[in-house]
């Protein structure tokens, strides 16, 4: 987990008293949830611009990385102490020792007197950089709570949702979004839970779906253009187009943006309820993904009309609904668009080659 994220998870600990180690257990679906999303995208855009793999001889060899697969064992690490009980300060620091001891299992990676003042340096410039965003944003939620501002944004948007959920979380959604833009993950969390978890909650939704669902969206800020910080960083280093690059980014990952509605209706999706149930809906909402990621690119197992790919975004909807019915015909409609994309695509093979 990043350094930010995991600050921010720490925060959501200290405020909500649930464990670090739940929150992140709980976050593990959601997480994954939001690569298959991008997995699919990347799929599908590769497969409408017909390219091809890379060749098995070009790949490069696992042997490097094998010799090096003893740095896995600091993440291992940190998640048995975490389990364990330990702070996330106390694992933290364990964990530093364990990777400090083995960089001197390779020469090029001992962690020489210069290279741990360039670490010192490094970590206590973002240390700074992300005490002074939390001392802003702590000086912003102490106005929004003294002044009563919070609760009367939570009224508002309760108010504006007309006791609708799914209203509720959309204006959430539009309000963790602009907050979050241009500053750093944890500074967006912090601001907007304030607003956003309490809202939610006086609509019934649970204290750990409420905080997740505002800092999921927090960190899915930092692609929401016009000022997605991360991808126009990424623009930077590769020397591309930094708005190209932010409209790019913020396509990729709107397939991972359904995945907050998903767990707070279903609470399966944070390892609540019997496993057989946890299993199914996260099978349900790794479809709902890949349907979404159909519907932006327009591709399934074949290029799709429009028509198709709005049924992709309808197919997507009814994967993540509460009622077992309307899952149901969800699947079995993007089961009948990839059916019917794959035999279009294989009819116009059979006219190619004839």
């Amino acid at each position: 987990m990043p350094p930010v994220m995991g600050a921010g998870v720490f925060i959501m600990s200290e405020v909500t008293g649930i464990s670090y180690f739940e929150i992140i257990k709980a976050a593990a679906i959601p997480a994954i949830l939001y690569y298959v999303g991008l997995l699919a995208m990347v799929h599908f855009l590769a497969l409408r611009y017909g390219m091809q793999p890379v060749a098995r001889a070009e790949l490069p060899s696992w042997k490097p990385v094998l010799r090096r697969g003893y740095f896995v064992i600091p993440f291992g690490l940190i998640v048995y102490l975490l389990a364990q009980g330990y702070s996330p300060t106390g694992a933290a620091f364990y964990t530093i020792v364990v990777t400090f001891v083995l960089s001197f299992l390779d020469r090029r990676t001992w962690m020489t007197p210069r290279k741990c003042w360039e670490a010192l340096t490094e970590a206590s410039f973002s240390a700074a950089t992300i005490a002074v965003a939390l001392a802003g944003s702590g000086m912003i939620v102490g106005v929004l709570t003294r002044t009563g501002a919070a609760l009367a944004f939570s009224g508002v948007v309760v108010e504006a949702a007309r006791g609708i959920l799914l209203v509720a979380m959309l204006l959430v959604f539009i309000v963790v979004s602009v907050l979050g833009t241009g500053i750093p993950t944890t500074a967006a969390y912090v601001i907007a839970v304030t607003v956003g978890a309490a809202a939610m909650g006086n609509l019934g939704v649970g204290l750990l779906a409420a905080h997740l669902f505002v800092f999921y969206y927090a960190v899915l800020s930092d692609l929401t253009p016009p000022d997605a910080v991360t991808a126009f960083a990424a623009a930077n280093i590769a020397g591309a187009d930094m708005f190209a690059t932010g409209l790019e980014a913020f396509r990729l990952g709107v397939a991972g943006f359904l995945v907050p509605f998903a767990f707070v209706y279903h609470q399966e999706l944070l390892l609540k309820g019997d496993w057989p149930q946890i299993v199914l809906m996260s099978a349900l909402a790794a479809v709902s993904a890949v349907a979404l990621a159909s519907s932006v690119v327009g591709q399934a197992a074949g290029p799709l009309s429009g028509r198709l790919r709005g049924l992709c975004l309808v197919a997507a909807a009814l994967l993540v609904a509460r009622r077992g019915a309307l899952q149901t015909l969800g699947v079995a409609l993007y089961a009948g668009v990839v059916l019917w994309s794959a035999r279009r695509t294989g009819e116009a093979i059979v006219v190619s080659r004839d």
